[in-house]
């Protein structure tokens, strides 16, 4: 994965900034069933047989339940979550951009390479394309970063590693950041970052000199 700024996004922190607005909605122009959802349903009458036949067999009975949005030219997907019809609204993604999910949400800024159950669960909660999974398989299996780590580092002594999380902050990865001599605008230079093992939402709360110590770490 390239290297690139630290960017924070959708509560999740990434070292890939995601692409703009208008690189979204051209993408979804360029993308031959993007813009055919985009077409149904702004004009409903062309739902149909022949029209569905030519999406992916995923998208079909969301169309036909209205259940894809297009909002400020971006196409979402609401996937329901319970039986009482409440949903979780996901952003689908062109062929072209899916790449750049994947670096943006793979790789982080400490250096290590999200497994495959992380760099998933951390995709599925923010976006949807068809065969998400064997995507994101793949491209771990053909990542150069993971393949040269991958005789030296086990799931055990890894820094992230997988294990069945199914609810967020059971699990927390939690560590101390400081500037060093010099100070931050608010003039703190000591951070306590509390990052969620499975949907990597991230909490910093500045430190005085006075909490430095066990008491103030645990509150």
């Amino acid at each position: 994965a390239p290297a690139a700024t630290a960017h924070t996004f959708l509560l999740g922190a990434t070292t890939l900034k995601l692409p703009t607005v208008e690189t979204w909605r051209e993408s979804y122009l360029q993308d031959d069933e993007s813009k055919l959802i985009m077409n149904m349903i702004e004009n409903p009458s062309l739902i149909g047989k022949e029209a569905l036949d030519k999406v992916h067999y995923i998208f079909r009975q969301p169309i036909r339940d209205n259940r894809i949005k297009l909002i400020d030219g971006l196409l979402f997907i609401q996937e329901i979550i319970d039986i009482s019809g409440n949903f979780i609204q996901l952003q689908i993604v062109p062929m072209r951009l899916r790449n750049i999910i994947f670096t943006a949400f793979h790789a982080n800024p400490i250096g290590d390479h999200f497994d495959l159950y992380h760099t998933f669960h951390k995709i599925r909660l923010r976006f949807f394309w068809p065969h998400m999974y064997k995507y994101v398989k793949f491209m771990i299996q053909h990542c150069a970063g993971c393949n040269m780590t991958k005789s030296r580092i086990r799931k055990s002594s890894s820094l992230l590693y997988s294990f069945p999380i199914d609810q967020p902050w059971l699990v927390v990865h939690a560590d101390v950041f400081t500037i060093g001599t010099e100070q931050g605008f608010s003039g703190k230079k000591s951070f306590m970052n509390v990052v969620c093992g499975m949907c990597s939402f991230c909490m910093v709360e500045a430190l005085l000199s006075t909490d430095m110590n066990s008491s103030g770490f645990s509150k």
